[in-house]
């Protein structure tokens, strides 16, 4: 052992120069690993957890929704609905994404005189603000979307989104996850009152998480080391 520490401390820049050599192979390829983190990659196609996987996917939506909690002073103006608005169409736009739903797309169905009617609740809002007060009860009284979609004082809502889970691919969620808060941030929405849920945002989170600390973390604890 005398021997072997005698050497170290006689050749430290040899010592210091195969480590560092032997750390640059490595995180050269530590550089290209890629993380796969999506439920689906853990089961065999054959396995009959993967079935069994499936069923629950189509009884509670699997991984394919993500919910946005945001909040406004009055959700049922009509210039905080044509914000909503765009932040749906702008988030419509992301190719793996199916379909949105909030304030902007519930309707309102009524019968009059035997006839349905049925309008979506921003158009009302827009086009008869004087009905804020009666709208806003049915909303939070509506089985579709009580306790659901909106708070009782009109101040707090729920975007939910639908991916297409053939299309999206687990490594590049965390981006558009990012897109879709930054969109909100853009139509003036506060990037602190908004919140994320689903098992989409838990699994968009780790792999953020978990890049970051592939990428600068670890690079630095070895440097250090």
């Amino acid at each position: 052992m005398t021997a072997y520490v005698r050497f170290i401390l006689n050749n430290r820049i040899l010592v210091i120069s195969i480590f560092l050599g032997i750390t640059i192979f490595f995180g050269y390829f530590m550089s290209k690993a890629t993380i796969r983190s999506s439920p689906e990659e853990l089961f065999f196609g054959d396995h009959p957890g993967y079935a069994h996987y499936q069923q629950r996917c189509l009884e509670f939506g699997g991984d394919r929704f993500v919910l946005i909690g945001f909040q406004d002073k009055d959700l049922l103006l009509p210039e905080s609905l044509a914000r909503i608005e765009r932040v749906v169409e702008a988030i419509e736009s992301i190719p793996e994404v199916i379909r949105v739903v909030s304030l902007a797309s519930v309707q309102h169905i009524d019968s009059v005189d035997d006839e349905l009617h049925i309008d979506y609740y921003k158009d009302l809002l827009t086009e008869k603000p004087n009905l804020k007060a009666a709208l806003l009860k049915e909303l939070v009284s509506d089985p579709m979307t009580k306790d659901l979609l909106i708070s009782p004082d009109g101040r707090h809502s729920v975007l939910l989104v639908e991916f297409d889970t053939d299309k999206r691919v687990m490594e590049t969620t965390p981006d558009k996850i990012k897109t879709i808060m930054e969109t909100f941030a853009e139509e003036g929405f506060d990037s602190k009152k908004l919140h994320q849920a689903g098992l989409i945002a838990i699994m968009a989170e780790v792999v953020h998480q978990s890049l970051l600390n592939l990428s600068q973390i670890l690079p630095i604890t070895v440097l250090i080391l």
